[in-house]
């Protein structure tokens, strides 16, 4: 128990240091930041499939044919928008709340965006901000960060998962 006790409390203050840090010097924050998450020797993806609409936050990838006809609905990765409930009528939607503070959520966000293919076609990931979103937290019952929730197209609740990226979701999708 007082091991418990004891890394509770470590995760508690590295988390208040780093908003303290973000707050103070964004600048040394991101740059730690990017260290962490993002490790000198991790090569950045060389693929031409991934499109990132930067107004958006979308990534969508489609698979062609060789005449460049769609072959599959893509899965998609993009910000949470009341209209978007509607596609859980024929494809997974799952709710990603996170923030932009968060180590976890940070990398869960590049890990969608490089490799939303992994995906099963269709389903649409929904980022939804932590620190804005109010009345969806209330909603949902959200008390942290990196929490998953999968909608119907009525936005009722299906699952709830906390952590993970492509696994994470893929293991937990309620079909």
């Amino acid at each position: 128990m007082r091991t418990l006790i004891i890394v509770v409390s470590l995760f508690a203050l590295f988390f208040s240091a780093a908003g303290y840090l973000r707050v103070k010097n964004p600048v040394l924050f991101d740059s730690i930041q990017k260290a962490i998450v993002s490790p000198a020797h991790e090569p950045e993806p060389q693929s031409n499939t991934e499109a990132v609409a930067p107004s958006t936050g979308t990534v969508n990838i489609t698979p062609v044919d060789k005449e460049g006809n769609s072959m599959v609905s893509p899965a998609t990765y993009e910000l949470y928008s009341p209209d978007k409930l509607a596609r859980a009528d024929t494809a997974p939607v799952v709710l990603f709340f996170n923030a932009t503070w968060c180590p976890s959520c940070i990398s869960t966000d590049r890990i969608f965006k490089k490799k939303i293919t992994s995906l099963p076609s269709g389903v649409s990931i929904l980022s939804v901000d932590y620190d804005t979103a109010t009345e969806l937290k209330e909603r949902y019952n959200i008390t942290y960060q990196h929490t998953f929730i999968q909608v119907d197209s009525t936005g009722k609740e299906l699952a709830r998962w906390s952590g993970g990226a492509i696994d994470g979701v893929i293991a937990n999708l309620v079909q």
